[in-house]
């Protein structure tokens, strides 16, 4: 059985899983007289890292990919002298 006792905060943090009935006995036997009661059993919570952020486009720009957005392109065509 695994647990951190933090004694300044009166807080007990369980490390591993426990039955009720064993920590009871032993927080009895390390804090006599019924004193562990005052104490705050507190959960770990574990923080589990997802590889990389997720990329969410923007919902309101067109797709530039899309049938129903024509691609457009503007071409620069050179100066000539003759007239059409």
């Amino acid at each position: 059985m695994k647990l951190e006792i933090d004694t300044t905060n009166k807080k007990i943090k369980l490390l591993e899983e426990i039955t009720f009935d064993k920590l009871e006995i032993e927080l009895e036997r390390m804090f006599p007289n019924g004193e562990w009661k005052k104490f705050t059993l507190v959960k770990e919570v574990e923080i589990i890292q997802i590889g990389s952020p997720f990329n969410i486009p923007n919902p309101t720009a067109p797709d530039p990919c899309s049938p129903f957005y024509p691609h457009i392109t503007y071409l620069s065509y050179p100066e000539s002298s003759s007239s059409y």
